[in-house]
């Protein structure tokens, strides 16, 4: 019994240093929580509803702790570096920014990148070589989805566009993503023989200048480059539809919301490009969490892909995951 006890002394302490050990280890693989703010354009809109669902799954994942700036229309880059530099004032070790204008940003992501570690969603910007991989953009290849578009738009018409009447609702053609979407879409509707009547950038009063647009020079086909614009469209043939005009455009774009899905289910919208969001903004916070742990590695741009989707296929399950990512 004696010699049993000795025994037990004598393997305690090892055992005692395991347990302490992997208890250190443990506490070392945990990855500290940072605090990374999110600055988007018009944040409460329901097209962010997927983005949100992404960063919200690699925050979880990673321990972050995310801080969504509530904004309206953003119009100027100076006001979101204004309201980054409050949120880095206000502690956060992240940026994560949808610059409502490429142009002209240089100097700002810059700074930024060397104040913070730095994502830019949605669309890329001017901005200095960046060999050292401080910043990174993620966002779709904007003219491959533009040229998308226009074969929706084909296929719906039997690959005959020929005296086919289109009107663009081109949205924010500041933004280097909303230009080259454009691009895309035009190469098709041209090369195809498609009449392009008029092309409309996102004005504050986008729908009375589409009513205006409509009533002037009526389109038989609306193409709109984002979702802002695919729902004020959407409100467009709704209006048209309630008042028997003689001709309801067949609507056709780019979205992601609810208030699309919906409309797409119905079947007023004919064609719609959706964008993987969510893999926007999961990729976009796993970035910052990456280099906010391992600071000498560095960051690197990632695009992100998107659907062609219409009434007949949206319910097949990969689209559905799209639509629908919170009902999973």
């Amino acid at each position: 019994m004696i010699k049993k006890r000795l025994l037990l002394l004598m393997i305690l302490p090892a055992i005692l240093v395991i347990i302490g050990l992997g208890f250190a280890m443990s506490v070392d693989d945990e990855e500290p929580r940072f605090r990374v703010s999110v600055i988007v354009d018009s944040s409460s809109d329901g097209r962010w509803l997927s983005f949100r669902a992404g960063l919200e799954q690699a925050a979880e994942e990673r321990n972050l702790n995310l801080s969504y700036v509530n904004t309206g229309r953003l119009v100027s880059p100076v006001e979101e570096k204004r309201l980054a530099d409050n949120e880095l004032a206000d502690g956060s070790a992240g940026l994560i920014i949808e610059f409502c204008e490429s142009r002209g940003v240089k100097e700002m992501v810059s700074e930024l990148s060397q104040k913070s570690v730095l994502v830019l969603v949605q669309t890329d910007v001017e901005a200095e070589a960046d060999a050292d991989g401080r910043f990174s953009w993620i966002h779709a290849d904007n003219e491959a989805l533009g040229r998308s578009l226009g074969e929706a738009i084909l296929g719906e018409y039997g690959g005959d566009l020929r005296g086919k009447t289109v009107g663009i609702l081109a949205g924010n053609q500041g933004q280097f993503s909303q230009k080259k979407r454009l691009e895309g879409l035009l190469q098709v509707l041209e090369e195809e023989g498609a009449e392009v009547l008029w092309t409309s950038e996102y004005v504050q009063n986008m729908r009375e200048r589409l009513d205006y647009r409509q009533k002037n020079e009526p389109a038989e086909i609306l193409a709109a480059l984002d979702n802002t614009d695919l729902e004020i469209a959407i409100d467009h043939v709704l209006a048209a539809e309630e008042e028997k005009k003689e001709q309801v455009p067949e609507l056709f774009g780019v979205g992601c919301s609810e208030k699309s899905v919906y409309y797409l289910d119905s079947g007023l919208i004919r064609g719609m490009i959706v964008p993987y969001d969510y893999d926007m903004g999961y990729q976009a916070a796993t970035a910052v969490a990456n280099r906010l742990n391992r600071k000498l590695e560095p960051m690197r741009d990632y695009e992100t892909g998107f659907a062609v989707i219409d009434r007949n296929n949206m319910y097949d399950e990969e689209h559905e995951r799209l639509l629908f990512p919170l009902a999973q």
